[in-house]
């Protein structure tokens, strides 16, 4: 068996997008790639991650803190919106702090503001009986 890349002859072939290397050619060609692999899959995370906050904090925005008594949610708010905004990112516990003051037209708002921002799908919404049409 040889190596594809160098044609060097291998005992112990390394595989990679179904080709034949030796682990000189595989360190060279494949730890790359794996690697690009990981980076653009960790930036789609991230991404995604960074698109879901957004839709928080704008829903958070627009909430009516006129009716909120606790004062550890009316600290909150401001505090959350500041970091977001000055760090842009929000940790999955305040993702589930944010979440859970919501009320239904809260998520109406969330939905909708994923919507525009790509997230979700305005038909599968509708569909699934989130949204209606009106709510657009």
């Amino acid at each position: 068996m040889k190596c594809e890349n160098c044609n060097r002859p291998i005992k112990h072939p390394y595989y990679f997008d179904g080709h034949t290397y030796g682990v000189e050619c595989w360190k060279i060609i494949a730890i790359p790639a794996i690697e690009a692999r990981r980076a653009n899959k960790q930036a789609e995370i991230n991404s995604e991650r960074y698109l879901r906050a957004y839709c928080d904090i704008e829903v958070l925005k627009l909430k009516d803190t006129a009716k909120i008594t606790s004062q550890f949610k009316l600290d909150f708010i401001p505090s959350v919106i500041e970091q977001f905004e000055t760090k842009g990112f929000l940790s999955g516990k305040q993702r589930d702090i944010i979440t859970g003051m919501w009320n239904n037209k809260d998520w109406k708002n969330y939905w909708r503001i994923a919507v525009e921002a790509e997230l979700d799908d305005k038909q599968n919404l509708i569909d699934i009986g989130l949204m209606k049409e009106t709510d657009f």
